[in-house]
Formats: C-alpha cells, structure tokens, sequence
C-alpha cells in the first residue's frame, strides 16, 4: 500500500511537472525594473537571450517590478528590457552559472524606444536570493588551471570547507575507485556527499562512491554546494557536486591536444643513486580531442570529445627477501644488528622450565632447521615466492638486499558525446552518452610470475542521461529526466586456477576453494616482504534514476515540487583471502613464545602461522530503491528579504537479493544450542524470507526520514547580504562499506587454529591449515544454524533507524569595489547514528579482561560434539571463549553498526574578484574542528588517536581534521593580452596543517 501511495504521488508530480528555477544543473536570473525616481515598473518586457545558442527567454515584469527567469543553462546571455515612453536597455554579457540565482535590477531612462541604453558590467557575485552555501567553478577554471591527470573533481578542493582525501586529488586512472569522491565536505564524514552530471547521479550503491569522472574537456563548469541544501537535493549528509557538460553553439569549436611527461627530463632519487639502481622508466601520455557546433543553426547542437591516457612507469621498490641458505632452512648465518647469531627454536618442544617458572623451548641443532622439519608448502614455495637478493643489504642482518624497479602501468579511454534539440521555442530535449574504460595491469616486482604488489583492475563505466523540458508558460515549465548508469569492475589474481597440491598443499584445500576463487594464497611474514595482492573481485552494477520537478510562481511564492526515485542493482562477489592469507611471526621459533626472539622466516620454513583466514563468498545479485519527494517554497518577502522554506521526504529502501541469500543477526533471541546444553544462549541468525525474519531485506523500513530546511537572505545593505539557513539530511545506507555484501549465509569464513594455547605449541601448520574443511557459503541450507555454531562471520542487525546529520550556516556577503566580494561564514553540523563499518559484537568486556591469563586456561567445552569445526570443535575451550556475549561463536563482526556520531563547527573565509574577459581570483580559508568517534572506509585515520574504550568502541580523529585544522586554498587566474594573441598566467596552491 505505501509503495503504490508512492507511486501515485510520483506519477502526479510528474505530469504536473514544472522546472524549479535554479534546480540541478541550471541557474536563474532574477531583478526588479525600475526607473530613475526608483520607482517600480511593472508590464515591461523583459528578454533573455543565449549569446552562444540565439535561444530566448521573455518575460513581464509584475506589479511590483519583479521578474525571474529559470531553467538557464550555464552560459552567456543578453539581457534586454522595453517599455513605452522609456528607452530600450540592454545589458551583455549576463553570466549565468550552475545551480545560482544572479539578480540584476534594471534601470530605464525615459525616451524613445527607438533608443538604446547598453550597459557594459560584471554579474554580481552577490546571492541575495539564496542561503545555501557553495561555490561555483566555472569554464575558466576548469579548462586552464593546471590538474594532476587532467581531473576536473581536484577542483573541489577550491571550494572553502572541502577536504581532500587518499587519492580524491590524483589521476582517476591510478587509483582504488573508491577514492575519486573521498571528499569531507563542511563536517560530512568521507564518501557522504553526492556528485551529478547534468542532473544525474554518478554514484553507484556499493560505499556511494563516484563511478564517472568526466574529462576536463566534457566539463562546462561545476558547483559545489556546502552546507543549507534546498529540499531539492538529498541522498546526502554533506554536499552537492553539481557538473554540467558541454554543448554545441551556432559556431563550431574544435581543439585536439596531447601532454607527454617522459624519463629522459627526470632526475633519480637518491635512493636509487646510493643503490646503483637504474633511473625509474616513465613515459606519460594523454591526448584528446574536442569538437562541437551547430547541425541546425538556432535548433540542433552537438558536442564530442575524447581523452585518452597511456602511462608506463617503473615503481623503485627496496625489500627484504631471505638468502640462499634460509631457503633451505640454513638460518646458520643470520645475525642481528649487532653481528650476533639470531637462534631459532623448535615449538613442538615447549615446555615449563622450573627454575625461571618460564615457558622454554630447545634450539635447533646448528642453527638449521632438519629438512624432515621443513613444512612440504613452504619447501616448495620458498625458492621462488620472493626474488633472490640482488645488492647487498644491511651489515649482518641482510635488511633491504633487494632494489628493482617494477613496471606499472595505467589506461584509460573515455568518450562523451551530447545532443541539444530545440523542438520549438517552448521545448527542448537534450541526450548525453559517456563511455570511460579505465584499469591497471598487474604489478610484479619480482618478475617470478608470484607475488604482486597489484593485481589487474579493469573498470568500464556506461551513462546514459536524457532530458524533456516544456515551457508551459513563462512561469510554468515540465521536465522529466532519466538516466541509467552502467559500472563493470574485475579484479582477477594472475595465479587464479593454479594447482594448490603442486605447491605442497593438501588435496583437501585444493578440492574445497573453487575454481574462480583458487590462486597463489597471500602471505605476510615478519621482516620480510612478499606483499600479498589480495584476491578476486567481480562486481556489475546499474543504477537508473528518474526524476522531476515543479514550479508555480504566483505572486511572491516560487513553488517547487519534485521527486527522485531511483533503482541500484548490483551483482558483487569479493574475497581478499580466498586461498588462505598466512601471518608468519617470530614468537613461534622464539626461546620463550611470550618473549622477544625467533625470526619470521623461520617460523615460514616450519609452516607455524600464527594467524590466517580464509573467505569463501556467494556472488550476490542485490537491489536497493531509493525514493524521495519535496516541496521548496522561495517566499520574496519584500525586495530585500528571501524566505527559502521546503521539506523533503526520503525512503532509502532495505537491500534485498534475488535469490534470499541475505541474512540479519538477531541479538535476543535465543539460540538453538541453548536447548542442547542448557546454557542461557542468545544471539540467533535469520534467514530473509522465513519465518524468523518475514521481510526480504536485511533492515527494518523507516518512513519517518522527513528533512525540514529553512533560510533566509535579506539584504542589509545594497552592498552587503546577511544568509543563513538549517537542514536535516538523511545519508544513504550504502555508504557502510559492504554493508551487506558481507553475509554470514553468504560468505563462509573458514577458522583457524593456530594454537590451542595462546601460542605456547602450533597446532595446524601451513600444508594442511584446515583439515577438517573450510566453511563455504551454506546460503538458505536449512541446516545453517548447525553449519554456523563455532564460525567466524560478519552480519547486520535489524534496525529501523537511519543516519542522519543536521546543517547549519550563518554568513555575510559584502560587495566590494572592482567587482569583488567578501564572505564569512560560521558552519556547523552534527552526524548522528552514523554508520560504524566494523564493529566486535562477540568482544570480551573491559571487566572480564582482567582476569588476564586465566582467560586462556582450557576448560570442558560444553559445545564438543555439537559443533565440529573451529575453535569449538576439542574437547577443551580456553575459559575466555565461554565468557563472550554469544560463546557459540568465534569472532561476529557487525557492518553498518549505526551507533556513530560526530560534530563539525568552522570558520570558512572567502574573497573572489572577477576580471574582464573570465580572468579572477578565489581565496578560500577554513578554520574548522571535527570530533568524531567513526569514520568511513576511505578516510584516512590518525593511528597515534585510536584508542579502546570498556564497550569496544572504535575512537578515531580525522587526520585531515586534527584539533584546530587550517586550510587556505589560493586560485587565480590571469588574462594579458600581448600583441595580436592572449596570453595567459594560472595557478592554484594551498595548504593544510
């Protein structure tokens, strides 16, 4: 019933349709007209017109001299305005930019109409119309101030309150696609804010990262909105990334280019130098073209580029590797620092010595591990997992006896094109179709066909966007626009179908990992440097979006009314370990196992992890619908006071699968062990779809995610604008990393029993790591209580509540001489039930901690017989297992834990001054301090501020936004015109700290 409700209203809003003035992509232009006594003018005939496209726009001014225009694409425009017994004014250009109301009042002289008055000016930089937050970067910026890689979002950063993250700044190419929207924008925690291109979201469901970057050359000019949103935007806790693209003009405009970087002009490091390793390789290319104009004159348009990227480059890497006679067990002649002999022992000898009361163990003879001692996996693994040493290393200790320069190598290819059509003077369509195809080959540093610092990673991204906007009149306008988004990304290790019994692994290993999932197992060994590569990834992905919007102007009321609905689909499989990740220390070759001592790589030669996993995932095909609706009421008060009023509604829908495969972590209900043993057992997991959890998603629905926004501009002065505004914004629910791609009934996380004693004596060795089977994804097997007791999973919670954050700004405008203008703004917001992407539900309380080593003690295990895999698979437990919150488990491990919060109170500065001919200055200053206690994936953490608090909960502080973070951002841009051509002066710099 509430979806159909749903629908209608959607559906009604549709047909009844009118394009908000300002909205998405477009800006508006607004003023009073007036005549030299200052007094109002209404009747007069106001008209708009497209310097680049001849597109006009008419209007009347009302009773009391007010006019409006909107749904203006960025662009030039002439302003013109008549009236009997007064002459004809004319103003050009009107720069009109993305998502911004510019106001200009008009001034008519008395006189003939047959005479003309041009006035020559700059738009004002003043928004007296507005209280929303942001800044505009306009064709100027992007085109010519110099980015890393041509990355147009790099210019977010000139906005005050933007933070830049990872490699949000860097070539979108190179890195981890989570990383080209990690931006904190005004408070907003990384991944939280949204990006649009010509209205249509880029963002994909998996962490609400961005999934199209446009090229540098697409982008015709972008708005990033900061804080005080109207009701309009939402599916955000931050801001609004608003690009536009190009379109074709009456004129035809064309450019072809290519930027070379090459090795040849770079110096080495000094590194290299001191190790006589060779100059990396590097050669960069990045070539294009652009063409664009008319197929109608006035009527049809078109505009095309390509950009492609083509970067080989040598990556200087200094490991250690062991020598010729560790390979082979030999650890005869491994010293440390000081030249003395680095002894190893064997574990399987431990015992208590009576006289210290200490755990002791025996050497082995000579310093060399016997050849019938040597794991049949590792034997057979260590000659060639790591590259031989190739220069010397460290006095005695061999440290760093391996230089090399790995190859690495970057591609990519993107092509947009776009289609204006004017039908009539009334309606227009235009159509967009982007293609990016972007990835990495593999990374082998030492060219063994082994370990990787990077496996292949290939990612073709497919968006379709079309528009239908009709004038109804000049104070109606209907639009509806659809896009869909089609991503495509693969991982796949170059080892993938690889034989685990010919490298000494038992045959059980290799029949139970399937085919997809089997290849060369990741291993981390202490001191050393074999630089695991992670594991195979298969994600397709679409989103489709609809949305429309209306407008009704009437007397002093701008009323808007809209929806958006949107449908994510995604089919997703992803395992970092599915061969098994082994962790090799020193404590298992050590003298005393709780002291310092041993040698990481001896503890590999016997085949003594002292941890590792292993996860089997289920693909998922998941679906999510996301739907909204609001009304905006921009109330003109008076000719100096706006009123931005609306509210929103936003219901972001539970994930769902196609096949039920989902699962929910039910922390109160009683467990199905609790009647076989007796013990008061809680904690139950439940299918979707059953009787336990009747609904298909994984979360409980909430339709109370109503968002108030309300502001004010009012104009104090004529040159100065006092704005502010509040909102409540509510953050999708994919921006918990893997939220729910990470199932208990879909993943199956294999335990491993390193030790039975807290490390005292291994118990399973790295040739047969799971004897008794690893855990696949037992999905709706009736049985999956049974097959889960005893196992390491990862799971959600049921919940009906979201996330959710509240905006709030105050700030003064001030118009200076030279077109220039001073703003300052105090901005807060406050996250609340923000999600936590890891959480330890099955931790051992501060209290229960202080029995210390007792915890380790074994005990009867009441589970013995009932559970035969993992931890609680022997006869004895150690007494800590059975002091957990839910001891039927191993390790549970919730996602999207929404128990976050955060606040975020700044000072944000800014100075912009515009010259003729599109040259200017921005200055932006941030003063801010964010507190926080969570943080999304890809935000970059402080590690010397993460602490434990008594309830387990993750503290964490922003290294990007320490106490008292200060941020100042500098851009400018310089037009000279020198004998018959332009030259041009640009740059952009700042600092943070």
């Amino acid at each position: 019933m509430r979806t159909k409700t749903f629908l209608c209203a959607a559906a009604l809003s549709l047909l009844t349709a009118s394009f908000s003035f300002g909205q998405s992509t477009y800006g508006s232009v607004v003023g009073e007209v007036k005549d030299s006594s200052d007094a109002v003018i209404g009747g007069a005939s106001v008209t708009l017109t497209n310097l680049g496209t001849n597109e006009r726009h008419v209007a009347t001014s009302g009773r009391d001299g007010y006019f409006q225009f909107g749904n203006l694409a960025p662009a030039e425009y002439r302003l013109e305005a008549e009236m009997s017994g007064f002459r004809r004014y004319v103003r050009e250009p009107v720069v009109v930019e993305v998502q911004r109301t510019v106001r200009i009042d008009l001034t008519l002289a008395v006189g003939q109409a047959s005479e003309k008055i041009e006035v020559v000016g700059q738009t004002p930089l003043l928004e007296p119309e507005s209280s929303s937050m942001g800044q505009v970067v306009e064709r100027r910026k992007v085109e010519e101030l110099p980015l890393n890689g041509r990355n147009p979002l790099a210019l977010v950063a000139l906005s005050p309150g933007v933070i830049p993250q990872g490699g949000s700044l860097a070539n979108p190419a190179l890195p981890n696609f989570y990383a080209w929207g990690n931006f904190q924008i005004s408070g907003a925690l990384g991944n939280q804010s949204e990006a649009m291109l010509d209205g249509g979201t880029v963002m994909g469901l998996l962490m609400n990262s961005v999934r199209l970057v446009p090229t540098e050359d697409t982008v015709q000019e972008f708005k990033v909105q900061t804080n005080s949103l109207a009701a309009e935007f939402g599916h955000t806790s931050g801001g609004i990334i608003n690009l536009t693209s190009k379109s074709g003009t009456n004129q035809f405009h064309g450019a072809a280019f290519e930027f070379l970087r090459n090795s040849a002009f770079d110096a080495s490091t000094f590194f290299n130098n001191a190790k006589g390793v060779k100059k990396p390789a590097l050669t960069q290319n990045q070539y294009g073209f652009t063409l664009g104009g008319p197929v109608v004159k006035n009527k049809l348009f078109f505009f095309t580029s390509y950009e492609g990227y083509k970067q080989r480059k040598g990556q200087s890497v200094l490991f250690t590797v062991p020598t010729a006679e560790q390979r082979v067990g030999d650890f005869s002649r491994t010293l440390d620092a000081a030249g003395n002999l680095v002894p190893v022992f064997d574990a399987t000898t431990t015992r208590l010595d009576a006289a210290t009361g200490r755990n002791i163990r025996d050497q082995f003879p000579g310093n060399i591990i016997p050849r019938d001692r040597l794991d049949p996996a590792a034997a057979k693994l260590a000659p060639t997992l790591m590259g031989a040493p190739n220069i010397p290393g460290a006095r005695f200790t061999n440290i760093n006896n391996f230089a090399a320069n790995a190859s690495q190598a970057a591609d990519s290819d993107q092509f947009n094109t776009r289609i204006d059509y004017a039908l009539g003077s009334k309606h227009k369509i235009f159509g967009r179709y982007s293609w990016w195809d972007s990835g990495t080959p593999a990374v082998d540093p030492y060219r063994n066909g082994t370990i990787y610092l990077l496996y292949p990673d290939f990612r073709t991204t497919h968006q379709v966007l079309v528009e239908d906007v009709y004038t109804v009149s000049p104070s109606l306008v209907a639009v509806v626009r659809y896009s869909v988004m089609k991503f495509d990304y693969s991982r796949v290790p170059p080892t993938q179908g690889i034989d685990l019994t010919s490298l000494g692994f038992a045959a059980n290993l290799q029949q139970q990992i399937p085919a997809g999932f089997r290849h060369l197992p990741n291993f981390t060994i202490q001191g050393m440097n074999p630089q695991p590569g992670g594991g195979p990834i298969q994600q397709s992905e679409q989103t489709h979006q609809i949305s429309g919007s209306g407008t009704k102007i009437t007397g002093r009321h701008t009323l808007k009314l809209g929806t958006d609905i949107r449908i994510y689909r995604q089919g997703y499989t992803q395992s970092n370990d599915p061969s098994g990740t082994y962790n090799f220390t020193a404590p298992f070759t050590a003298r005393d196992p709780f002291a310092a001592g041993g040698y990481g790589f001896a503890s590999f030669m016997v085949g003594t992890p002292a941890s590792a996993s292993l996860n089997t995932p289920a693909y998922l095909n998941i679906q999510r619908i996301y739907r909204a609706l609001y009304v905006q009421d921009d109330y003109r008060v008076t000719s100096k006071l706006t009123l931005n009023l609306g509210m929103r509604w936003d219901q972001d829908g539970a994930i769902s699968e196609r096949d039920d495969k989902l699962s929910a972590f039910l922390t109160n209900a009683a467990n199905p062990l609790a009647q076989q043993t007796g013990l008061p057992l809680q904690g139950k997991l439940a299918l979707v779809n059953s009787p336990d959890r009747p609904t298909r998603g994984w979360s409980d629905s909430f339709g109370r995610q109503l968002a108030p926004r309300a502001g004010f501009a009012y104009s104090l002065m004529s040159k100065t604008v006092v704005r502010a505004g509040y909102g409540i914004f509510w953050l999708p629910l994919s921006i918990a990393r893997r939220d729910n791609l990470v199932q208990a009934t879909a993943t199956g996380s294999s335990p491993f029993l390193g030790s039975l004693n807290g490390g005292l004596t291994p118990y399973r060795t790295l040739s047969n790591p799971f004897p008794d089977g690893i855990t696949l994804p037992v999905g709706r097997d009736p049985n999956f209580q049974s097959f889960l007791a005893g196992q390491i999973f990862s799971t959600t919670v049921p919940t009906g509540e979201h996330a959710y954050s509240q905006q709030w700004n105050f700030n003064i405008q001030r118009d200076l001489p030279s077109n220039s203008l001073i703003e300052v703004a105090y901005v807060g917001l406050k996250g609340t039930k923000l999600p936590i992407n890891s959480y330890p539900l099955n931790s051992l309380t501060a209290a229960t901690l202080q029995q210390g080593a007792a915890l380790v003690a074994q005990v009867p295990n009441p589970f013995f017989g009932l559970i035969n895999r993992g931890v609680l698979s022997t006869p004895t437990v150690s007494r800590g297992q059975l002091l957990r919150p839910f001891p039927q488990y191993d390790n549970v491990t919730i996602r999207g834990y929404f128990i976050g919060n955060t606040i975020y109170h700044s000072m944000q500065l800014k100075f912009q001054k515009r010259f003729r001919m599109g040259a200017g200055i921005l200055v932006g200053y941030t003063n801010s301090k964010l507190i926080t206690d969570t943080e999304t994936q890809t935000s970059w953490l402080d590690a010397t501020s993460t602490a434990q608090d008594p309830h387990n909960l993750r503290l964490e502080r922003s290294l990007s936004n320490t106490d008292v973070p200060q941020r100042l951002v500098i851009s400018g841009n310089l037009d000279l015109p020198f004998g018959r051509g332009k030259h041009f002066l640009g740059g952009a710099s700042g600092f943070s700290g």
